[in-house]
């Protein structure tokens, strides 16, 4: 068997694929705990990434494992390693287009959606957990609606409690700086919890072998993917962050920005608590719109929003067809 440092070729391969994944990862799905504080000056970005990486890794540590055994083994549950392979490459491929457009797509929708164009053609339509899938889209249709509303409500309760109260609003909104920090944390933690079994999960599947009955993650594969994380924040980050954290709605100031964060981690952590691998930037998006709708609907830029969802839509049914793609290029090859 030919080796590369102690792996197997195709768990290599794996790890290349998944490193890749979570340098998606940061590149578009950072940006959506960090892209309101980086706007509204309460973070720098070099700040931003040593807690992203930081909260990612815990989140994805104590919080992360039955996300892992969704993507992995919930959808396809006899799931190839070539299969797992083939998925994150298409879903990663996806990704890098997307961000390079300015657009915040979802990391879970592409590997869900890659995973299930791999079933389709590696194990057929009898082979996919339908179910699971049921669920998992209830959960995408939910977590967007649950952020506007929450980033709404939790945006007026601080202005009617705090900002329309005190004569300083400016001094109320530097007061405000701290607990944005923190809720940038807790969303870091939330999107850890979920986003990175994106990376890790089709990477404990190749090295499982494909049909363990379950999947058992070691710490340094987390931290292998924090370190991907960390450094597609770095390198990309800031393309994503510009349209989440400018563009959607006005300036982001550190109240609009504690609303936004707290609330979509506080959605995406409740779905990470079920299991249901759910769209970070769904949430975030909608967090960020709900806050903006605080405003009057004027204050939102609905061409952004627009394009944002036809990119959401379009996520699923084209990681799938690329997984396909390379699945049946696979098949011809050997």
């Amino acid at each position: 068997m030919i080796t590369v440092l102690g792996f197997s070729l195709l768990a290599f391969a794996g790890l290349l694929a998944g490193f890749y994944m979570a340098w998606n990862i940061g590149a578009n799905d950072t940006a959506n705990e960090m892209a309101t504080s980086v706007a509204s000056g309460a973070l720098t970005l070099r700040q931003a990434v040593a807690i992203s990486a930081t909260f990612n890794a815990l989140g994805a540590v104590f919080m992360g494992a039955r996300v892992v055994s969704t993507i992995g083994k919930g959808i396809v549950p006899q799931v190839e390693p070539i299969g797992a392979l083939c998925a994150v490459i298409a879903a990663s491929v996806f990704v890098t287009l997307a961000t390079w457009k300015n657009m915040p797509v979802s990391t879970s929708h592409s590997i869900v959606g890659a995973m299930l164009g791999y079933g389709l053609v590696g194990v057929g339509i009898a082979g996919i957990n339908w179910f699971v899938m049921a669920n998992v889209i209830l959960a995408w249709v939910l977590s967007p609606l649950a952020g506007i509303a929450m980033g709404f409500f939790v945006f007026k309760f601080i202005r009617g409690l705090v900002l329309e109260r005190i004569e300083d609003v400016s001094k109320a909104e530097r007061g405000y700086t701290p607990l944005q920090i923190m809720s940038a944390s807790y969303e870091a933690f939330a999107t850890g919890s979920n986003d990175v079994a994106n990376a890790i999960a089709p990477v404990a599947v190749i090295m499982a072998g494909g049909f363990a009955s379950e999947l058992k993650v070691p710490i340094w594969l987390l931290a292998f993917g924090g370190i991907g994380i960390a450094v597609g924040t770095l390198m990309w980050g800031y393309k994503v962050m510009e349209t989440i954290g400018k563009r959607i709605t006005g300036d982001i100031t550190p109240t609009r920005g504690f609303a936004a964060e707290y609330s979509a981690a506080t959605v995406v952590l409740v779905c990470s608590y079920l299991g249901m691998p759910v769209s970070t930037t769904h949430a975030s998006v909608g967090t960020v719109t709900g806050v903006g709708f605080a405003g009057g609907l004027s204050a939102v830029n609905l061409r952004i929003v627009g394009r944002i969802i036809a990119y959401w839509l379009l996520t699923v049914p084209i990681a799938a067809l690329f997984a396909m793609a390379l699945f049946k290029l696979y098949m011809v090859m050997i």
